[in-house]
């Protein structure tokens, strides 16, 4: 046998017992009243030197212990805690070999007077001498400044030209004013441009470097805030964010939403001196729900666009995860409404649960620019929110010669700025789409249920109201709600009990008007977890949820599940067994009883029956399979 071959047989097994074991730890079966939170509030906010009592009432927990603390704790109980800086404090809700994790965020507020975030450090022109990764202030340039980086923060396409506005930093994050008077910088930057898939590389002509400054300009800043389940662990962001909104100038006018699967916190846009005075003291509501992006960001920008201003508008949009509930949204209309307007759209991404792809795809397109910071960043949002601000009003602006004929063949361009001479070599890379792509969505939910229950909340009412009434002005499209559950008894009781969500829902939709010949409905049981490691409540949450898919032909909607493996790299040969004799094929991961196995699917086919005519086909040759359409 092959050696490289046998190692990664063996590479791959060692993978598949280890997760196989990590589930089984994590996800035991559970007894007959699950762990759930009675009185838990997640957060408490204190001054600097105040104490925070946290008390809890939990059901179905033996105990509970806090991480780092060296006792139990009973299911009801207290605790005071006096955290010098905002702690997250850890509760694992235990019952025999079940955890639950939960966390609690004390939040220590500073004094007023000490508190220094925000642009007031932008218009400063006063240089910065600690390390930063970004905008940190202003040095005049000088033979000792040395530029260290540069970054691409918005970019406009102009005919037969691209406008490229940049920042220029120095190793402590200043951005360095006066490269505009010195001609041999700007005589050495070099753009090429890399078509891609073809990888196709031009030289692009740089027309011009040049300065641009709007100090005089105001913005009008929109901010939206996702607070979906996910969301719950990064309590601190809010604080954040009015931190740095203490320092815009008065004249600015800043807009706030938070949402989940619908708007929740909204404030109306305002004068920055009114908007910090109205959210000194507002909270936003506890995380929860789904994540609807498309859907809030369109409505975000509808309100933002119709308020009349001189000012230059910015949409900020902080996630934690994908789009999973805008369901008759995608982020094309977001992205078609932006452009309409002339409004860029910024994102940071937070946490590694976001996908990137599709929140990078609203930036390339509007001409914003996407910040990815990790749990351990979360303190560098003001330095965000500070550098996008000072790039409206302030920075380079560089124009190059640009072919904007779209070819068919490409799906993108590379736009890479580089500089000649400074060493290390400085870059920074711009993404030009050349069309719209169409987004296929990992999964869209409509509601989620609590463990071991049917009833639907009233938390998903103007979700599932916005689905029935789209589906009674479209006579003729159909849908599929696709129930799951947690770890909710065996595979037999998980069945039913994702069934009866599913049904639960459509008798809904019904009620509010649908067509019942259009719903069709299945159960995947708990087979289709999207968080296989469910050890916190959120994490339960998204497993326990309905989700929709349109049978629309256009996307391709039905696939031929060809068969399980138990180990991922039998499935990675049977994919490409399959790519090799002309099908499209993938797999994914699965539980059955409760342990993962890989499930092969041959996708791409318009309609039910055009599955069924291959499926047919393949059962007379391989009589070995059992083919099932989905």
């Amino acid at each position: 046998m092959n050696k490289l071959y046998f190692k990664k047989h063996i590479l791959f097994l060692s993978l598949a017992v280890i997760i196989s074991a990590m589930t089984a730890i994590s996800c035991s079966s559970p007894k007959e009243t699950a762990i759930k939170p009675i009185v838990f509030p997640a957060v408490s906010e204190i001054q600097k030197g105040e104490s925070a009592k946290l008390s809890w009432q939990f059901e179905g927990a033996e105990k509970i212990r806090i991480e780092n603390l060296r006792r139990n704790y009973d299911p009801i109980d207290s605790l005071t805690v006096k955290p010098d800086a905002t702690t997250i404090y850890n509760f694992l809700a235990i019952r025999g070999v079940d955890t639950v994790l939960f966390k609690w965020h004390v939040f220590v507020k500073m004094p007023e007077d000490i508190i220094t975030t925000g642009t007031v450090q932008a218009t400063d022109a006063t240089p910065s001498f600690l390390q930063s990764e970004y905008f940190s202030g202003i040095i005049d340039y000088s033979a000792n400044v040395k530029p260290k980086n540069f970054r691409i923060l918005s970019h406009m396409i102009d005919n037969d030209k691209i406008n490229l506005n940049l920042l220029v930093f120095d190793e402590f994050g200043n951005f360095i004013e006066g490269l505009n008077n010195n001609s041999k910088f700007g005589s050495d930057l070099v753009a090429t441009m890399v078509d891609i898939p073809s990888e196709k590389i031009t030289n692009l002509d740089v027309l011009s470097f040049k300065k641009y400054h709007y100090d005089s300009k105001h913005i009008d800043l929109a901010v939206l805030l996702d607070n979906s389940a996910i969301a719950g662990d990064y309590y601190p962001i809010f604080d954040n964010f009015k931190s740095f909104a203490k320092g815009l100038r008065n004249k600015d006018r800043i807009m706030f939403r938070s949402f989940n699967q619908k708007i929740n916190t909204s404030v109306a846009l305002q004068n920055a001196d009114k908007f910090n005075n109205f959210i000194r003291n507002l909270g936003i509501e506890k995380a929860s729900g789904f994540s609807a992006v498309y859907k809030s960001g369109l409505s975000t920008l509808q309100s933002f666009a119709s308020m009349q201003s001189d000012n230059k508008k910015i949409l900020v949009l902080i996630a934690y995860s994908t789009d999973n509930a805008s369901l008759v949204y995608d982020r094309n209309d977001l992205v078609e409404f932006a452009v309409s307007r002339g409004i860029p759209i910024y994102v940071i991404g937070i946490g590694n649960a976001v996908d990137t792809y599709s929140l990078k795809y609203l930036c390339d397109n509007t001409g914003g620019k996407y910040y990815g910071l990790d749990d351990s960043q979360i303190s560098d949002l003001p330095k965000v929110f500070n550098e996008i601000s000072f790039s409206v009003r302030k920075g380079y602006e560089l124009t190059l010669a640009y072919n904007e004929q779209k070819n068919p063949t490409e799906n993108y361009r590379n736009i890479i700025i580089s500089h000649n001479t400074i060493l290390p070599r400085i870059a920074d890379t711009v993404k030009i789409p050349i069309a719209r792509e169409k987004q296929f969505f990992r999964y869209q939910a409509v509601a989620s249920f609590e463990q071991r229950d049917t009833v639907l909340s009233r938390d998903f009412d103007e979700t599932i109201s916005t689905l029935a009434r789209v589906l009674s002005e479209s006579p003729g499209r159909k849908i599929e709600l696709i129930g799951n559950s947690s770890i909710e008894g065996n595979d037999e009781e998980s069945q039913k009990l994702a069934l009866k969500r599913a049904q639960e829902v459509r008798r809904r939709l019904i009620e509010l008007g649908a067509d019942p010949a259009m719903i069709r409905i299945r159960s995947e049981g708990s087979s289709n977890p999207i968080y296989y490691l469910q050890n916190s409540y959120w994490a339960q949450y998204y497993n326990r949820r309905v989700e929709l898919r349109w049978l629309d032909p256009d996307y391709l909607p039905f696939e031929i599940i060809s068969g399980y493996r138990d180990s991922e790299f039998d499935a990675l040969l049977q994919v490409e067994e399959w790519e090799n004799i002309g099908y499209r094929s993938y797999y994914d991961r699965v539980l059955q009883n409760n342990s993962p196995v890989y499930r092969v699917k041959i996708w791409g086919y318009k309609t039910q029956q055009d599955a069924e005519e291959v499926a047919s086909k393949l059962a007379k040759r391989y009589t070995d399979f059992k083919f099932e359409i989905r």
